[in-house]
């Protein structure tokens, strides 16, 4: 029977192997973005868009492994997991920001730029959801 810890555990095999992916694709980049550009100084701005906003998916990818393990340890409505929501949506705003100035390199980075953006809003509405949430348990608690 399928139940919530399976659920925290099966994303938690997922975010290992995204990371494990991004990890492989650090060893091709060279290799599939020199084939995409026509000159070294795009070449050096393509790798350098890349590498930044892989270190940044793997700044997300620890945070998103900290708010899994505090569900995991059945700590939902903690301030602890709203911040870490917060952290992973600037992730996103940060990667859409960058994204967008490599699109003018790289017109396909505009999909990221706005698929990263659309990410960031999402997590900011599941953050305040979150948030809103956290202060109502809190009120609740206090509550005889």
């Amino acid at each position: 029977m399928w139940n919530a810890r399976k659920s925290v555990i099966l994303s938690i095999v997922l975010l290992y192997t995204c990371a494990a992916v991004l990890l492989a694709s650090c060893f091709f980049a060279p290799f599939v973005i020199q084939r995409l550009t026509r000159t070294d100084g795009s070449y050096t701005f393509g790798l350098l868009i890349f590498y930044i906003c892989v270190g940044i998916a793997f700044i997300a990818i620890t945070l998103l492994h900290r708010l899994l393990h505090n569900i995991r340890c059945e700590q939902v409505f903690i301030p602890q997991n709203s911040r870490l929501l917060r952290y992973i949506s600037w992730c996103c705003f940060v990667v859409c920001i960058l994204t967008f100035a490599g699109g003018f390199a790289f017109y396909s980075l505009f999909l990221v730029c706005a698929a990263a953006g659309f990410m960031g809003m999402i997590l900011r509405v599941v953050k305040n959801i979150l948030s809103t949430a956290t202060a109502l348990k809190t009120e609740n608690e206090l509550t005889i």
